[in-house]
């Protein structure tokens, strides 16, 4: 048993047993108390990088588009959407998703060297991503691109499938045939996943060039950061790149059967600009929990762990409702506030990730309900408000 087991085990019997205090603030008290220690011990007196000034104390959105060979793709009206977005004044990015989301077998851009190579479902005839860039490049917003590491291989969806509720079974049946597509390409070109999807990423990063600000890969466990960062950078050096792998974690035991793994806020990759922040997942607590305040927290209190010479900026990315991209939201309007503002006056930055109009796809625009959390948000940031 280490240090920080022991004092989480003491303190917890003497509230549990003790003295008649409300276990949730007991466990609260607990975190407060050891989770700077054990997150930050080696983060302090790092500086931000220059390389990505454009995020230091701003705030962003991340919206999802309609992706791969479907008609809700042929359909979008990305003109409603944008024209939706560019009401939030003080907001400096939009991430849009390159990938479809978390499954990475499905994109939002058609692929002239793959086209007639692997399955059709693959990639739209429309550029759906290129047009809605242009439009948000129109309102002076800049750029981020979601990208699932794994691609179509999705291993993180096929792993999860086997203990995961019935829903994302079905997904995960619905895509094999696609991943099967993908594994006999791969046999054919003598290729490795990581190569192919490295190319794609390069593909994409020269024909969008600069007006792709920033990259966000996800499910780094599953894809070679060395090689993609490289390939996101080919068509725009000073693109920003986040690397969202394995974090550091403090495991809490609130009860003897209740074990929670909180998430620090660090880098995981030195060639990182700024940090991929994606808070303890959902499945373990709700996006709005007082538990996720330790990362604002680790924000106002720290400069994030890079390299000595440029340093990382940090960064947090959250969904504004009960999961990635749908659910209610618990949040009220003066919490969105208070963390936002924490955030940016502490010179970091922050990604919303909104749900869109339900059902998904089938209307242009983000959902109203999170919407109105937004536009007060950003008044109150426009207001200056404390």
């Amino acid at each position: 048993m280490d240090l920080y087991q022991l004092m989480t085990q003491k303190l917890t019997n003497i509230f549990m047993y003790g003295q008649k205090i409300n276990l949730y603030i007991s466990v609260i008290l607990v975190i407060l108390l050891t989770y700077p220690i054990f997150c930050n011990s080696d983060q302090a007196n790092k500086t931000i990088g220059e390389k990505s000034n454009w995020m230091s104390g701003n705030w962003g959105l991340r919206v999802l588009l309609p992706a791969g060979n479907i008609k809700e793709v042929k359909k979008y009206d990305p003109v409603k959407l944008v024209n939706q977005i560019k009401q939030l004044k003080s907001m400096k990015w939009v991430m849009l998703n390159l990938t479809s989301g978390g499954y990475g077998g499905r994109f939002t851009a058609p692929n002239s060297i793959l086209k007639g190579k692997v399955i059709d479902d693959y990639f739209p005839e429309r550029d759906l991503l290129l047009e809605t860039i242009n439009l948000l490049k129109k309102n002076n917003y800049k750029v981020i691109v979601y990208f699932a590491a794994d691609g179509p291989l999705a291993n993180t969806l096929y792993n999860r499938s086997v203990n995961e509720d019935r829903e994302t079974k079905r997904i995960a049946n619905k895509y094999l045939k696609n991943k099967k597509s993908w594994e006999n390409y791969l046999v054919d070109t003598k290729k490795t996943n990581d190569q192919l999807l490295s190319e794609i990423i390069e593909y994409y990063s020269e024909k969008y060039g600069k007006k792709i600000d920033g990259w966000w890969f996800d499910h780094g466990k599953w894809g070679d950061p060395e090689k993609y960062i490289k390939a996101a950078k080919t068509g725009n050096p000073d693109a920003k790149v986040a690397w969202n792998d394995k974090k550091k974690n403090i495991q809490i035991s609130i009860l003897p059967s209740k074990i929670i793994n909180l998430w620090c806020m660090e880098r995981s990759h030195i060639n990182e600009d700024f940090t991929a922040g994606h808070i303890t997942p959902i499945r373990t607590i709700e996006p709005w929990s007082h538990f996720n305040d330790l990362v604002i927290q680790d924000v106002e209190n720290t400069k994030h762990k890079g390299d000595t010479k440029s340093g990382i900026q940090s960064h947090i990315f959250i969904p504004l409702q009960r999961t990635w991209r749908g659910g209610e939201t618990r949040f009220t309007s003066e919490q969105i506030k208070n963390w936002t503002r924490r955030v940016i006056s502490s010179d970091g930055a922050i990604t919303w990730a909104i749900a869109m109009r339900s059902p998904e796809h089938q209307y242009p625009g983000v959902s109203l309900e999170q919407f109105k959390l937004l536009k007060a948000l950003d008044q109150s940031i426009l207001n200056n408000e404390n």
